[in-house]
């Protein structure tokens, strides 16, 4: 359903229009700085927060932390929308929309999902496969790949338009540069620190606040060089094929079916201990909390 409002015009008098320009702004300049308050506080909130994770003493869970790491990123995107982005990279529009996920929290959100499952569907709950992999908080590419080589990437960005990667891409061992695919594809993946390395960064630079924030500045660096020798690494779960090939996407109808190519083409993934495929809500749900306790691993 769509909804529409008609637009109304108002002829003010230029000094009306004046004193009403002026207000607005002042408005808009107080938003601003209530706005940096915000971030300010909820960064020094982290840091602390982050700093009693590392020295062995945390004060809330991995849960809250996250909580308040989202909207300190959600807050810091919004500044960036009205016109604080720091950037310099060149942007390109996708050839494919790099869409987000959604999210579940808890049981009941997550059996939500079986649910909404089965009604799309019109599937019994035993009938539906799912395939399980984490989710990695670290700066999404989407690589494009041309007679084996390795040609060009880009950020994820808003979905629809990211920054030029390429120069910096170069620079990261973990991403391979020759592949043992002849096809034009495009690999979507994660590039991202461990926390183990992230520990170990901590001890010489501590101006990073978290691998995600250490990640996105690194790939921001002037100097592409510069990156070499960083401690990134990078996991792909998603290939599209851009030309009709024997590799088509219609072959590769399910996650662990693309996985398992990505795999064969010498692009890394997830390891098999850290996926799973089941039909079964109660054993996916198991593997979750099991998971949970590794993911600091």
């Amino acid at each position: 359903m769509k909804i529409s409002y008609e637009k109304h015009i108002f002829l003010i008098p230029d000094k009306q229009s004046y004193l009403m320009s002026k207000r607005l702004l002042s408005a808009l300049e107080c938003l601003e700085k209530i706005e940096d308050k915000k971030l300010k506080e909820l960064e020094k909130e982290l840091r602390e927060k982050e700093e009693a994770y590392y020295s062995g003493t945390p004060t809330i869970s991995d849960e809250e932390y996250d909580f308040k790491l989202r909207k300190f990123e959600s807050l810091g995107k919004k500044r960036e929308t009205v016109g604080h982005a720091f950037s310099r990279l060149p942007k390109i529009k996708h050839d494919f929309p790099m869409l987000s996920l959604d999210n579940a929290f808890n049981r009941e959100e997550l059996e939500a999902f079986f649910q909404s499952n089965i009604k799309l569907t019109g599937k019994l709950e035993s009938e539906i496969e799912y395939f399980l992999e984490p989710k990695i908080d670290g700066v999404s590419v989407s690589l494009k790949y041309r007679d084996g080589q390795f040609i060009e990437g880009i950020s994820r960005g808003d979905g629809e338009i990211g920054e030029i990667l390429t120069e910096h891409i170069l620079f990261i061992d973990a991403i391979p540069k020759i592949i043992n695919c002849l096809e034009h594809i495009l690999v979507r993946g994660e590039i991202f620190t461990k926390l183990s390395d992230f520990a170990k960064i901590k001890k010489s630079h501590d101006g990073f606040m978290n691998p995600r924030n250490y990640t996105s500045g690194t790939l921001r660096l002037k100097d592409p060089s510069e990156i070499q020798g960083r401690l990134l690494s990078f996991v792909a779960y998603q290939i599209i094929f851009l030309k009709n090939s024997a590799n088509s996407n219609l072959l590769l109808k399910k996650q662990s079916e693309i996985i398992n190519f990505l795999r064969t083409i010498n692009i890394p993934t997830h390891l098999k201990q850290f996926t799973l495929t089941s039909k079964d809500s109660a054993e996916i749900f198991e593997f979750l909390v099991s998971f949970e306790k590794l993911r600091k691993e």
